[in-house]
């Protein structure tokens, strides 16, 4: 009898689940594309002039497409400068509307490519010029290729999950290194709307893995934990309910390799809570953002000079590979 009541209440634990992933979107989420708060803007000016880098990034240009989202991005910055507060990517979005603008070389001359030209002058010398690169670049089939791995199958397969670390501590330099070349990770429109919580001190990571399901038997291992976070403010339509997870997803892959190519072992917790579980851990720890939705832990050390470690078998090929 019981086996039968089971999968019910998985699925009013989905339910409830549900309702706590709307309650969050609908208080934090970036529906309302609310221009005056920069970081919301932010995303939003990423989202727009990433439109116009891949319109000018086709061989084949259509110089009358692309005036829509150029208008858009106009008013996202005028936004920027009533309200001066002027975030990263609004200094990208203005430069690559420039660029956008000089690509065209005058060709189109309709009324919004004029409405375009003329509010783009009227912004001024508001915003600073960037050293950053934005809007497209030529590559050779050899520039693309110098990432490629001698041996990839040495690297891919001496990645373990390591539970139990050494007591040294991650070198910091390292560590940011690993996140700085992790931020390569693709995202949807290029927002990039991850965030990485460091959790150094032994008692708090305690307190946090006490959240976690799945670090018994090894937490007083851990010296170094990561929170991995994304920003439901990044996203806009109700089609991108989920986008922040997967987003968030891909970055944490992207980290946990980028970690490995630098020798630091590491281990990913799953947070797959219901919203008591997650309200209960954002009382404890109230640096973490509201509109951060967490996507996992992850813990990290250095390696023993010997490590007994879960063989984990991959499944076969055949059995995830399928052509259609």
């Amino acid at each position: 009898m019981l086996s039968e009541i089971k999968p019910f209440g998985r699925l009013v634990k989905w339910i409830f689940g549900s309702f706590y992933d709307f309650y969050r979107f609908s208080k934090y989420g970036g529906w309302r594309v609310d221009l005056k708060n920069k970081e919301q803007r932010n995303y939003y000016s990423a989202k727009v002039y990433h439109s116009l880098e891949k319109s000018m990034s086709f061989t084949t240009n259509n110089p009358n497409s692309g005036w829509g989202n150029a208008l858009l991005l106009v008013e996202v910055l005028e936004f920027a400068k009533k309200f001066d507060n002027v975030g990263f990517h609004d200094l990208l979005g203005y430069d690559v509307l420039k660029k956008f603008i000089d690509n065209n070389n005058g060709q189109t001359k309709n009324n919004l490519a004029n409405e375009v030209r003329t509010r783009v002058n009227e912004l001024g010398d508001f915003f600073d010029k960037t050293d950053e690169p934005s809007g497209t670049v030529v590559l050779s089939q050899n520039d693309l290729r110098k990432g490629t791995l001698i041996e990839p199958d040495v690297f891919f397969n001496s990645r373990y999950s390591v539970r139990e670390f050494s007591e040294r501590k991650v070198c910091r330099d390292k560590l940011n290194s690993a996140i700085s070349l992790s931020l390569k990770t693709p995202s949807a429109c290029n927002r990039q709307p991850w965030h990485v919580y460091h959790v150094s001190d032994k008692e708090r990571i305690q307190e946090a893995l006490s959240h976690q399901s799945g670090n018994r038997g090894f937490n007083d291992k851990i010296q170094d934990l990561l929170i991995v976070c994304s920003d439901i403010r990044a996203f806009n339509p109700g089609s991108e309910r989920y986008q922040h997870w997967i987003d968030g997803g891909m970055y944490s892959m992207s980290l946990v390799y980028t970690l490995h190519s630098m020798g630091i072992a590491s281990c990913c917790l799953n947070w797959s809570h219901q919203g008591k579980n997650d309200l209960e851990f954002r009382k404890q720890f109230r640096e973490i953002s509201h509109s951060h939705t967490i996507i996992m832990m992850i813990a990290i050390g250095e390696p023993n000079a010997s490590n007994k470690l879960c063989i984990s078998p991959r499944r076969p090929v055949e059995e995830i590979y399928s052509e259609i």
